[in-house]
């Protein structure tokens, strides 16, 4: 098997661009010359934390405007650099301080011990994203440091490991995330229970 790409990029440009998302059109070749375009949505690399304090998981309940519906999630996202920034930084930062960063904002605690599971991709047929899932433990609880753009969107839910996988089965968690770094520990077996 070939390393090479078998898509050729022929040309490319910028549709959109803010501080959280860049949408970039290429122009592309695929193999046996045929042409077309793809749509790229482009986000900084994201962490993804599963905050146990050796008897519950903690999560999140958001509200997620794309989908006009509350989702329940482990804490996620990035750090989105300057507020008054028209377009994302040109680099990510060190994924363990946006773990680190994601859990003190969302929850407010802070890990002693935080350990990386692996990364996974967000939706790899329309977008370039990673994320890093980290295992935190050793956890000390804290005020909450939301983003503005959060507040009054994400409140803290606690369940036991049984009661996240009713939920997962009753359909109740629906973020493909949250159930792929789930799949991740559990089938690790990196959850001391």
């Amino acid at each position: 098997m070939s390393d090479e790409p078998p898509i050729k990029t022929t040309a490319s440009r910028i549709v959109f661009e803010s501080r959280w998302t860049t949408l970039r059109e290429d122009q592309i070749e695929r193999p046996g010359g045929y042409e077309g375009s793809y749509a790229v949505i482009e986000k900084r690399r994201a962490a993804l934390v599963i905050p146990w304090d050796g008897e519950h998981l903690h999560l999140v309940r958001q509200w997620r405007y794309p989908t006009g519906a509350w989702s329940i999630e482990f804490p996620q996202g990035t750090l989105n650099g300057d507020p008054g920034a028209t377009r994302q930084p040109d680099e990510d930062e060190v994924p363990e301080i946006v773990a680190r960063t994601e859990l003190k904002e969302e929850l407010g605690f802070t890990a002693g011990a935080l350990k990386h599971l692996g990364a996974l991709a967000f939706a790899p047929g329309i977008s370039n994203q990673f994320c890093d899932v980290w295992l935190a433990t050793d956890l000390t609880p804290g005020e909450t440091e939301l983003e503005p753009e959060e507040r009054g969107l994400v409140t803290p839910l606690v369940v036991t490991p049984e009661e996240f996988d009713e939920l997962m089965y009753d359909g109740d968690i629906t973020d493909g995330a949250t159930m792929a770094a789930w799949a991740m520990l559990t089938r690790r077996g990196s959850l001391p229970l």
